[in-house]
């Protein structure tokens, strides 16, 4: 038994010393994309749709970055700090601090994008309807190109299991909503 008490206690000892507890950190170059996209884990929120380095398609996501000002309609070239607070710690989501933005480009006005409105778990992004006016997460305004898409809009929350919008950026921030598709 003294045996068992001394290894478990040497073990304690051992791993409350080691050096392995240090962030993680990166320095990236990152490329944020023109508009925000819709997340549900842990809760409803908004997040950054990028690509790091010469990735060819913008297919991550991230919910922040410390002293980054984004402003929807224009794609951003930054260097960025990435940083583990607990790599041990399951579930640790790393942290973004800008450095450095290299570059801010305006897209094309009738740029065409896709958010995830209703998720197929029956999370609802979108606040409103066609009476009040609709919003996502009550952050960024819908604007609708027809009075029919936003009365779509109504029911595919309604009725559908998964909706997808299909936008082009509205003046002051806002998402003009040109297209609905269901699942």
């Amino acid at each position: 038994m003294k045996r068992i008490n001394f290894f478990v206690i040497f073990v304690l000892i051992f791993v409350s010393c080691s050096d392995d507890d240090k962030p993680i950190v990166e320095y990236l170059d990152i490329t944020v994309n023109h508009y925000l996209v819709t997340e549900y884990i842990p809760a409803e929120h908004l997040e950054y749709l990028i690509k790091i380095g010469d990735e060819e398609n913008f297919n991550r996501q991230i919910s922040e970055i410390e002293n980054f000002d984004f402003e929807d309609g224009y794609v951003y070239e930054l260097s960025v700090l990435k940083e583990y607070p607990d790599p041990e710690l399951v579930g640790s989501k790393p942290g973004y601090s800008l450095l450095e933005e290299k570059s801010k480009s305006k897209v094309a006005e009738d740029t065409q994008f896709k958010i995830t409105l209703k998720n197929s778990e029956g999370a609802s992004f979108v606040k409103g309807n066609v009476t009040t006016g609709f919003t996502i997460l009550d952050l960024i305004t819908v604007t609708c190109e027809t009075e029919d898409v936003c009365t779509k809009l109504q029911e595919s929350l309604e009725n559908d299991n998964k909706v997808i919008g299909t936008f082009t950026h509205a003046e002051n921030g806002a998402y003009n909503l040109i297209g609905i598709d269901v699942d």
